[in-house]
């Protein structure tokens, strides 16, 4: 599977889900907070992959 589809397909629509469930009621500041939460071990994810498997995520996890 091509890390960029599992990423964009499968990853990143799971989290938008969860934030926007886990910050419904929350006021600006909280939000944003949250969202510093969930983005941060996101990017370090993302940058994880890109290094293991090339920037150009062609690279194939079996």
């Amino acid at each position: 599977m091509n890390i960029s589809l599992l990423f964009d397909y499968l990853l990143l629509p799971t989290i938008g889900v969860l934030y926007n469930q886990v910050s419904y009621r929350s006021k600006t500041l909280m939000a944003l907070s949250k969202a510093l939460f969930f983005s941060v071990p996101m990017t370090v994810f993302e940058c994880f992959l890109e290094r293991s498997y090339g920037k150009s995520g062609n690279g194939i996890i079996r």
